[in-house]
């Protein structure tokens, strides 16, 4: 009986695993989406000042 309970439980863990590393990669990219943003402004905003 466990034994059969092992894989599936294995499943269950790698596709846990699969949907937050999914979730961290879209949160790393929207943070470095705004933190582009941000840097493009500043540069933007420098060029503005030095001109």
């Amino acid at each position: 009986m466990i034994k059969k309970l092992i894989p599936e439980y294995t499943q269950i863990v790698k596709n846990i695993e699969n949907i937050l590393g999914e979730k961290e990669r879209e949160d790393f990219f929207r943070l470095k989406k705004v933190k582009d943003k941000k840097t493009r402004k500043k540069a933007k905003i420098k060029n503005i000042q030095t001109a």
